[in-house]
């Protein structure tokens, strides 16, 4: 039996300071979707009240905020627990997992990759 993987291009994805070299990721397997919580999730500069991922986005000016479709998911890694018990970073969905929560949302559906996966060493 094949396996259904979505590859993804060896390219990089910016935002903001952050530069994550997508080719380090070697497939996203559609059977590891789960309903994640937001309040185990941590994103750059979640915690900072005066940057929100929405219409003043500094990184698009809103432009990818109102363009985000919230019915895909995002992609998370697991990582230890942070300070604020958080225990997944985000990879690709900021602004989906923000729209999420001005709609009064408090979890959404992710493709969830191990520490393994993320790092290339288990592609299973």
């Amino acid at each position: 039996m094949q396996k259904s993987y979505f590859p993804l291009a060896n390219a990089q994805w910016i935002s903001g300071r952050d530069t994550f070299p997508l080719n380090r990721i070697q497939c996203v397997n559609p059977t590891h979707l789960k309903i994640i919580p937001f309040n185990k999730i941590m994103w750059q500069d979640k915690h900072n009240i005066a940057y929100r991922r929405d219409k003043t986005c500094r990184c698009c000016g809103g432009l990818r905020y109102e363009q985000c479709d919230i019915r895909f998911p995002g992609i998370l890694y697991e990582q230890p627990p942070n300070s604020y018990n958080e225990i997944y970073k985000v990879l690709d969905g900021c602004h989906r997992i923000q729209k999420m929560i001005d709609q009064g949302l408090t979890e959404g559906v992710f493709f969830v990759m191990t520490r393994e996966e993320y790092n290339g060493t288990n592609p299973n």
